[in-house]
């Protein structure tokens, strides 16, 4: 099965995030699909919130 035909098994849809309310959000408006059988590279400079989407998903 291609891999845009294989279903969504992640969806972050507009997500924010910040440690502590009223503090400047690690992410912002944020979006991606996670296909089935499919593999993706999350890449950032340190504190650009690598370990914080990880961290959402686990």
């Amino acid at each position: 099965m291609p891999s845009n035909q294989n279903p969504v098994i992640l969806r972050f849809d507009n997500v924010s995030f910040a440690y502590n309310e009223g503090r400047h959000p690690i992410l912002v408006e944020s979006d991606f699909s996670l296909r089935e059988n499919t593999k993706i590279t999350i890449m950032g400079q340190n504190g650009a919130g690598k370990t914080t989407i990880f961290k959402m998903i686990t």
